[in-house]
């Protein structure tokens, strides 16, 4: 008999309601998370169901054999899971926790006491059920030992990672295409409250108009919004301070009309996979872009925007630049074309063996 297996994540499933309306709500405000789910139901197959955080005990223990996690950055300051940590205690179910990191790396981090029992939780349901949980990087290993130095933990990374393990010729592929004219950009957006990066966000969206590029949005939920309705009032104030930042109507640019041929954002990894292929190489903010983009086998760089995206670049080895070293576009191409794309995939290719070590006995 097979298990059964809840992911711990939204319920409502895809397409079955107003995309317009509610697909952000269950990508979680990111559309990137959906590459993240798209990883997970590669690793664990299609026979499991999306279990609500808030879940009864007695619903888990009647339905489920074993939950999923897909973690990310819910060790920080800015959480208190108390809540949830009370509820999971009850659950005579394995949690299976994968992803988990912190919110900053070089800054002290103080977990609030309610998120310090999720964290023991976790840690105690790993040991009781032999099941390491899995980390994003040394950072996060290292602030979970600090409060529980018997953690049971391997570093993982995300398992985003396995929306390409079914391509073997990927490193060819990539090798091959950075060697290529590399014009037609694919940028994958920003937010404009990371200041630090507006210098390369701007030169990015010139590029993008000058050689017939794409603006690839995984968030925030404002440019969600105008993508969707780009008339709507309430947007008005946002796409004002996005033709503020980068001047595009002192430029010639009509701010509707760049979001509206140049926008894009997606309901299916198959399908922006799809459009990545139509790009030379891809620059820009969002991991889960990077990785979508490196899968379709194109040459990808991101910009470093924080210390949290900076323990993940590193535990899968990406190609990164931070955002205050001020390369030039050829600087940038420059180092795509050096890039050895092939030790990028041997650590892609470690982590899902380090994942697998972990759900094996699911």
């Amino acid at each position: 008999m097979s298990k059964r297996i809840g992911i711990l994540w939204n319920t409502i499933e895809k397409y079955t309601f107003d995309r317009k309306v509610q697909y952000f709500d269950y990508a979680g405000d990111n559309l990137g998370n959906l590459v993240y789910l798209e990883g997970l139901h590669k690793l664990l197959g299609s026979n499991v169901t999306h279990v609500p955080w808030h879940s009864p005990a007695k619903y888990v223990e009647e339905n489920f054999d074993a939950l999923v996690l897909p973690a990310a950055n819910q060790l920080g300051s800015h959480t208190d899971l108390g809540s949830i940590a009370e509820l999971w205690e009850s659950y005579n179910v394995p949690i299976i926790v994968l992803g988990l990191g912190i919110q900053s790396v070089g800054e002290k981090i103080i977990l609030s006491e309610g998120t310090q029992n999720w964290l023991r939780v976790l840690v105690d349901s790993s040991i009781k059920f032999d099941n390491p949980i899995g980390v994003r990087g040394s950072a996060s290993n290292k602030l979970i030992l600090e409060h529980y130095p018997y953690a049971n933990l391997k570093i993982t990374g995300c398992p985003s990672v396995a929306i390409g393990i079914a391509n073997s010729d990927l490193g060819k592929q990539l090798n091959n295409n950075k060697n290529k004219n590399l014009r037609k950009i694919l940028l994958n957006s920003g937010d404009l409250s990371w200041k630090g990066t507006l210098a390369d966000h701007k030169r990015y969206i010139y590029e993008v108009i000058l050689n017939n590029g794409a603006y690839v949005i995984q968030a925030p939920r404002e440019l969600y919004d105008i993508l969707n309705d780009p008339e709507n009032p309430k947007n008005i104030p946002y796409i004002e301070e996005f033709n503020n930042k980068f001047n595009l109507e002192a430029n010639g640019i009509n701010p509707y009309s760049f979001f509206a041929e140049y926008g894009k954002y997606f309901y299916s990894v198959e399908d922006w996979m799809t459009l990545c292929r139509n790009y030379d190489y891809c620059v820009g903010f969002r991991i889960h872009g990077y990785l979508v983009s490196t899968y379709s086998g194109v040459p990808s760089l991101l910009t470093i925007v924080d210390s949290r995206t900076k323990e993940l670049s590193e535990t899968l080895g990406l190609l990164t630049v931070n955002f205050d070293e001020n390369k030039s576009l050829e600087q940038i191409k420059q180092k795509i074309v050096d890039f050895n794309y092939d030790e990028m995939l041997d650590k892609w290719e470690f982590n899902l063996a380090e994942i697998n070590k972990i759900i094996k006995n699911i």
